[in-house]
């Protein structure tokens, strides 16, 4: 029966080291993305915005905070509401949430919509 045990062993140990081949991954994206982060509530607290930009593969993962974009959101097909930029990519959303409506936003960052 120990050998049995010894064959096992011998033979589990083997197939975690027989089968490591390294794998060298090259990713085609390069830039970083928009990351919209948010939700309309009800609640004046929660309505809130966050914009921040990803990080390209291959470097430190921080989202990086954007402050220089002018948000407006829209109710209903009606005219565009800015928000109030608050700092750290963060920005007020100047209109409460009311069940059956339809929202949303436009974000314009320097001359890209």
């Amino acid at each position: 029966m120990k050998i049995y045990i010894y064959i096992f062993y011998f033979f589990f140990g083997l197939s975690l080291a027989a089968c490591v081949e390294p794998y060298n991954f090259k990713s085609e994206a390069r830039e970083s993305f928009l990351v919209v982060d948010g939700r309309i509530t009800q609640l004046e607290k929660y309505n809130t915005l966050r914009l921040t930009r990803s990080t390209p593969y291959g470097q430190a993962a921080d989202l990086i905070p954007v402050d220089n974009g002018l948000v407006k959101i829209y109710k209903n097909d009606e005219e565009g509401i800015e928000c109030k930029k608050l700092g750290d990519g963060f920005y007020q959303l100047a209109t409460l949430g009311e069940v059956g409506n339809s929202y949303f936003i436009e974000i314009t960052i320097g001359d890209k919509i």
